[in-house]
């Protein structure tokens, strides 16, 4: 490894440094470790950056709630050639080209946001329908009415549905002259225990309370599901009493809804038809942000996601500005020290030159440093057979500069000693086919959602080899 200082013209400093990134081979110094960081220049590039990956962070996750599929580029070439397109159709210079997806991510996530809102307030509107009518079919089997608006004698169900006293025993002996009252609502199914145990303190014991669960959790917006109970809370009416039971009601996580005193079928009805207009509401809402969003994620000659383009160009963006923060800021010109192998630094320099000519500007200008003391970062070059051990090796630590790799001595190590602790040559044999079919068959599997473990081929031959023979 080689230690070169590099000078950038401040004006060109973004396009050169996106050239210097196609190179791929050079690892910038970081000069300015002891500024703090929101105090660099290109600071809020890194802020815009970061916001906009939340942005894109939001539209995937929507993405994936409505089943609308988002295809990565298949490599770097096929992103490269694609995010062009984008960038010559928008008529867009490299440097402004950032504001423009900038801009556009706004305004989609702007729209899918207004949807969901509304999206997530309609589903509210429907839970919260589904719920008094639960509540309400419930209730009925829990309070049985007389012409006079008195609980009936045969009060068998209340017993039956907590649980406690005879079934057949009436709710009131003797209910003449008594006014008797009734709350309902919805509680989390935990919060029972607390809630009747706080109603028979209000009331000093003068109160019933009844509770049954719902047939199946109450899901919100985003799937995630509560198991609730319906309570019926009887009492001997009064305004103190009532303004006591409905306090206590209303501090819990759930809802309080009136019961009509006649006429629950008629209620049950009407909340039906509301059910079943919201659910339509919410179906074409759904198909709406559905459309739109796979509307967003296409580009004409490609299967790719232009969201996911997106998405890896703010990552190379952020990245670019992160290195030019590396460098130190003159009034003209950017300073910066980088390592680049000794093997490559003729190609550096050309590259280098070649930037130069295209753009007809004198910088950037590289030159050796000699004598500086600095321990060079590890470089190891890895190839497909390779780069698997090598990762292996760099989970438990990375070399220091010339130092020997062990990545070269596990190639053999691993797969022996995992064929040693296997010892199975039934599934030694099966893991070896594997291995081998995916070796022969690489360049056709490396395209299709096979392609991860395609990576993974020669390690695992080794081992099915070694787990099969050992």
């Amino acid at each position: 490894m080689d230690l070169y200082e590099i000078t950038i013209p401040k004006d060109n400093a973004w396009e050169i440094m996106n050239k210097l990134g196609d190179i791929g081979i050079m690892h910038f110094i970081n000069l300015n470790k002891e500024e703090q960081v929101f105090n660099l220049t290109y600071a809020p590039f890194i802020k815009r950056c970061e916001e906009t990956e939340k942005r894109i962070s939001f539209i995937e996750q929507e993405c994936k709630r409505h089943h609308v599929e988002m295809e990565k580029p298949k490599s770097v070439e096929e992103f490269l050639k694609n995010i062009n397109n984008i960038q010559n159709k928008m008529k867009k210079a490299g440097d402004l080209f950032f504001e423009s997806i900038e801009e556009d991510i706004k305004e989609k996530e702007k729209f899918v946001q207004d949807q969901t809102s509304k999206s997530k307030e309609i589903h509210d509107s429907f839970t919260l329908l589904f719920e008094y009518k639960t509540v309400l079919m419930k209730a009925e089997r829990i309070l049985q009415f007389n012409a006079r608006g008195l609980i009936n004698e045969e009060g068998s169900a209340l017993g039956s549905l907590n649980g406690e006293g005879r079934p057949d025993a009436p709710l009131m002996r003797d209910s003449a002259g008594i006014s008797v009252g009734h709350i309902a609502g919805t509680i989390n199914k935990d919060e029972e225990y607390r809630f009747k145990k706080l109603i028979f303190r209000a009331t000093r014991g003068n109160a019933l309370t009844y509770f049954d669960d719902f047939d199946q959790p109450i899901k919100d917006y985003y799937g995630n599901g509560q198991q609730k109970s319906v309570y019926v809370v009887i009492f001997q009416d009064g305004s103190s009493v009532r303004e006591k039971i409905i306090k206590i009601c209303d501090s819990f996580l759930g809802e309080r809804f009136d019961i009509p005193t006649g006429g629950i079928q008629d209620k049950i009805s009407e909340i039906n038809h509301k059910i079943n207009d919201t659910q339509n509401v919410i179906g074409a809402t759904h198909e709406e942000i559905r459309n739109y969003l796979m509307k967003i994620n296409k580009m004409e000659n490609t299967s790719t996601s232009v969201i996911q383009l997106y998405k890896w160009f703010i990552v190379k963006e952020k990245a670019l500005y992160e290195n030019l923060n590396k460098l130190k800021m003159g009034s003209r010109l950017l300073v910066g020290l980088f390592w680049c192998p000794t093997s490559q630094t003729k190609y550096v320099s050309d590259e280098i030159q070649r930037i130069k000519q295209d753009r007809n500007i004198s910088g950037p200008q590289m030159w050796k440093r000699e004598g500086h003391g600095i321990t060079p970062p590890t470089y190891v070059k890895t190839n497909e057979f390779t780069v698997v051990f090598q990762q292996i090796v760099d989970t438990y630590g990375v070399p220091d500069y010339k130092e020997v790799n062990p990545a070269m001595f596990t190639i053999v190590s691993f797969p022996f000693l995992f064929g040693v602790m296997y010892g199975d040559m039934f599934h030694g044999f099966m893991l070896l086919l594997v291995g081998s079919f995916l070796t022969l068959f690489n360049s056709k599997l490396k395209d299709t959602a096979l392609g991860g473990i395609c990576m993974a081929r020669y390690i695992l031959l080794l081992m099915g080899f070694f787990a099969f023979f050992c």
